[in-house]
């Protein structure tokens, strides 16, 4: 009988620490789409498209059939995720000193994370003082 609460107990602490898991692989997505979103928007149009491209290359990598037509139609922060990756394996800086890119394996583990975004927004809106806005919805001005 023992046994089995253990065994109960072991399988409850290893759902926590997976959710747990989860939940700070998203928060490091999120944060890293609404720097790239910050960051991105203050580049230059060579470099805009250097980015792009580089994102394009990620998703080509990671088995995208049509690279330049998903990464079109993703949702911004999704598309941000990547484009802040990109902007990572290029170099770039993260937009502020304290911060870095957080390396995520697989950026569309962000989607639907809507708490880890605005944990994300409110972290950068308390420490920085900026608001950056990102929206779910289906985007193809980028």
């Amino acid at each position: 009988m023992w046994w089995l609460i253990g065994l109960c107990l072991l399988i409850t602490i290893c759902y926590i620490a997976y959710k747990v898991w989860i939940s700070l692989n998203r928060y490091s997505a999120m944060l890293n789409a609404v720097m790239a979103k910050h960051a991105f928007t203050k580049l230059s149009p060579d470099e805009q498209r250097e980015i792009k491209q580089q994102a394009v290359q990620i998703l080509k990598e990671g088995g995208m059939t049509k690279p330049e037509e998903s990464l079109k139609h993703m949702s911004e922060p999704i598309k941000f995720c990547f484009l802040g990756l990109a902007m990572s394996e290029l170099g770039y800086p993260p937009p502020f000193s304290t911060e870095k890119w957080v390396i995520v394996r697989n950026p569309f583990i962000a989607r639907g994370a809507d708490r880890e975004l605005w944990m994300a927004k409110n972290h950068l809106k308390k420490i920085y003082g900026i608001d950056v806005e990102l929206d779910w919805t289906f985007l193809s001005n980028l």
